[in-house]
């Protein structure tokens, strides 16, 4: 039996569902006659997985410079862990592709109920066109079809961005090549693991807005509107606010702190809910590195979604290597404006709590 790495949390494990997780993979050869030929001569050869390089996010380091060079490098901060999360959110389609590549072709499971809704167009401008084309379910997961094509005469770069579900960020995003004059697919997944720790249980709305770019000199070409996809999933799009003490409330943006999780081994959570009634959209991270215990730790750092405006979502501050004693935490989160950077406010990290 072939050792499959696993899309979503990247162990390696034979059988026909990940241990850790619980996501279902299977590969078959894409020659059917040509597979039962081989299974009754050979076994089927095992296909080279391709590891999916991890991308780490630096810290946020106080320099000198006044506040044009403080919002510059907040800015990058801003840009890598954008690009991280579109990174994640694109492992599971570069190990499918380590698949193709060889010959196989990667199915999730094939037990997954096609909807065969009618498909919407998200996005028809300048010659580039998007569309929702199917929506899956099944008992852990779901997915979202996309559909892109390019009729002009340059290679253009499509990427979600601003996703919520539900009214909660979300980090599930798309960012995908489309080629001149070409059509493109790709999918969104959507796994019930995550949506259970965003306190949702099924996907109602998801909504996003789309950035086109130029993949040469990878300027906008165009911004879309906020689009509102809502599924065939049966109920309503609410979810609850998490209860938690307030600890930053300023310009229409309240922050919670929901409190601390350990339950990993090799790490210790602080999880925070952010409440955006503004009218801007946010990014929040890590600002210089977490005192933990007297001692400046550098892997740690704060990590969530940008939030929309009119939505809310969760942000965790990790510290790694301290699970089993953490006696103090000390640090600060940078509240940004997401399109200008322009720097909103800080929530001081502390721990134990005042």
């Amino acid at each position: 039996m072939a050792t499959i790495e696993c899309p979503v949390c990247g162990m390696t494990y034979t059988g026909k569902r990940c241990p850790v997780c619980g996501a279902k993979v299977k590969i078959r050869y894409r020659q059917e006659a040509e597979a039962q030929s081989q299974a009754q001569a050979a076994p089927m050869p095992e296909p080279e997985i391709h590891e999916v390089p991890t991308q780490t996010v630096p810290q946020l380091k106080k320099k000198s410079g006044g506040k044009r060079t403080a919002a510059a490098l907040m800015a990058s901060i801003c840009v890598v862990i954008a690009a991280s999360i579109v990174g994640i959110a694109g492992s599971f389609n570069r190990v499918r592709h380590s698949y193709e590549e060889q010959g196989y072709e990667f199915v999730m499971d094939p037990d997954m109920t096609d909807y065969e809704i009618d498909p919407e167009t998200v996005y028809d401008a300048d010659g580039v066109k998007v569309e929702i084309q199917h929506y899956l379910r099944n008992d852990y997961m779901t997915e979202i079809h996309f559909q892109m094509t390019n009729d002009t005469d340059h290679d253009v770069r499509v990427s979600s961005e601003l996703a919520t579900i539900d009214g909660v960020a979300s980090d599930r995003t798309f960012y995908t090549l489309v080629g001149a004059h070409e059509t493109v697919d790709d999918v969104i997944y959507i796994f019930d693991n995550d949506l259970a720790e965003m306190g949702l249980s099924d996907v109602h709305e998801f909504a996003f807005q789309l950035r086109v770019r130029d993949d040469e000199t990878y300027e906008d070409l165009d911004v879309s509107e906020r689009y509102v996809f809502k599924t065939p999933a049966e109920g309503s799009a609410q979810h609850a606010v998490p209860e938690g003490t307030v600890v930053y409330e300023k310009d229409g943006i309240r922050i919670r702190r929901i409190g601390t999780q350990s339950e990993e081994e090799d790490r210790f959570v602080m999880r925070y809910y952010v409440e955006n009634d503004s009218d801007r959209d946010l990014c929040i991270f890590s600002q210089g590195s977490l005192t933990v215990n007297g001692e400046e730790v550098d892997s740690s750092y704060a990590y969530g979604p940008d939030i929309p405006a009119g939505s809310g979502g969760f942000i965790d501050v990790v510290v790694y290597d301290y699970t089993r004693d953490v006696r103090s935490l000390e640090g600060t989160m940078a509240i940004m404006e997401k399109d200008t950077w322009e720097d909103i406010g800080q929530l001081s990290i502390e721990y134990p709590y005042e």
